[in-house]
């Protein structure tokens, strides 16, 4: 199993079972330092970043590969966030339940703040001229969004492409 069907299985299984959830989170509180508890807690719980999703990935490859040097930082990376920092360099050290409790309490407290999704409304694509959908998605880019807008736009970008309209 990979690192992305780990995370994704973890979040779903806790989305489909809270009280599972709930039962990682209590583990993990037991079984992991009060410092690293204090970390994971600020980055989880922060929400105007994306270092609560890095915390997954992280998590995630070094459930996969034990060796992996998780605080190495890829090329045109963003600043650095403290606790998330702190919380990398422990996890390379760190014996493999230690990540794995820090892992399913991440993906518990993520699954936790699931929400349903509403099905998407039936779409008249004669109305979804060029010139109206360019102007959505300007008027979209131009709120403030810390980043949320460009990357739903991109995703609907890559969905479109993905699944063509059907003549």
């Amino acid at each position: 199993m990979d690192a992305r069907d780990r995370v994704f299985g973890l979040v779903d299984g806790y989305i489909a079972d809270p009280v599972s959830g709930e039962s990682a989170i209590r583990d993990a509180r037991a079984a992991l330092a009060p410092e690293v508890l204090a970390d994971l807690d600020s980055v989880l719980a922060d929400r105007r970043i994306s270092y609560r999703d890095g915390v997954l990935i992280q998590l995630g490859y070094g459930m996969v590969d034990p060796a992996l040097d998780l605080p190495l930082r890829p090329e045109g990376a963003r600043g650095n966030v403290a606790e998330f920092d702190r919380l990398l360099l422990w996890a390379t050290g760190a014996v493999m339940p230690e990540r794995e409790a820090a892992l399913r309490l991440a993906c518990a407290a993520v699954a936790a703040t699931a929400r349903p999704v509403l099905p998407m409304p039936d779409l008249n694509r004669s109305a979804l001229t060029f010139t109206r959908t360019t102007g959505l998605l300007l008027d979209l880019l131009s709120v403030p969004s810390g980043g949320a807008y460009e990357q739903f736009g991109f995703a609907a970008l890559l969905h479109t492409l993905g699944n063509p309209p059907r003549s």
